[in-house]
């Protein structure tokens, strides 16, 4: 796949070639099968909402201070499939932290799945630049190729901690892309998402001609994700903030204690 570069002379993943016929017939024929619905019903799906849900402990949990934006409880999750889950990582899924000067020990993802629908699938990690007062930008670390442990059929949610090992300066965003496999995949997993929190910073990375503003948006612009106020998605980082630094979006908790076994 190409890329492209934006003004600032970044790369950025470009937007899907469709080079071969046969994937915007497809596309057209989908559409059409949805014509009472919206174009983007087929792409955008939610697990929930659930009264009660249950979150499952890492298996493997990192040391240090976790931060996140939600209030530790979750109502619903999201996911994107088909076209809407592409390379680079279009349906990619972030949250938005500044922190001050840190290192990113570790990223913790809370996700949750259905029958049938996790076959091994994998994640890849990034950390982005900004996010707090601007949209995310370049991409300041990866990891793909990730495969989650805990991964519990909804309404459990399991949180899976995995190494990151990034320093960041300022706002970031920290987040994943799910690789669902060939093109029209279903998803493998979902990403847990606070609704009636206090809200957070959250993101999603939204691939072109779905009927939806494109690029970088709050989930919230789609309908199945119209009632996200933050995701599950936090970080282990190894320096505490003072007061002046720590400006993340909502309410950021920092919880001690998590020693690896």
């Amino acid at each position: 796949m190409s890329e492209s570069r934006g003004r600032t002379g970044r790369l950025k993943p470009a937007a899907p070639t469709l080079a071969a016929g046969w994937w915007r017939l497809c596309l057209v024929l989908a559409a059409a099968c949805l014509s009472s619905a919206p174009a983007l019903a087929g792409f955008g799906r939610r697990i929930g909402p659930a009264e009660e849900t249950s979150v499952l402990p890492p298996r493997d949990p990192c040391s240090g201070a976790l931060a996140f934006n939600h209030d530790a409880s979750f109502e619903n999750g999201y996911a994107w499939e088909s076209y809407g889950a592409w390379p680079e990582y279009y349906g990619a899924w972030g949250e938005a932290f500044d922190l001050g000067a840190c290192h990113v020990v570790c990223g913790a993802y809370w996700v949750s799945t259905l029958p049938g629908y996790y076959e091994g699938q994998l994640a890849s990690l990034y950390v982005w630049e900004g996010g707090v007062t601007t949209e995310p930008g370049a991409v300041l670390f990866t990891r793909p190729d990730v495969q989650f442990d805990n991964i519990p059929l909804w309404p459990e949610i399991g949180q899976n901690d995995a190494s990151i090992g990034a320093s960041v300066s300022g706002e970031f965003t920290i987040g994943f892309w799910g690789n669902w496999g060939p093109p029209f995949s279903i998803a493998g997993f979902f990403i847990a998402a606070d609704v009636d929190g206090a809200g957070g910073r959250p993101w999603t990375y939204i691939a072109p001609d779905l009927g939806v503003p494109s690029g970088w948006q709050h989930p919230n612009v789609v309908g199945p994700f119209d009632d996200c106020h933050s995701l599950g998605i936090g970080l282990y980082y190894d320096d505490v903030p003072s007061p002046a630094e720590a400006s993340s979006w909502g309410r950021l908790k920092a919880l001690f204690g998590h020693e690896r076994r």
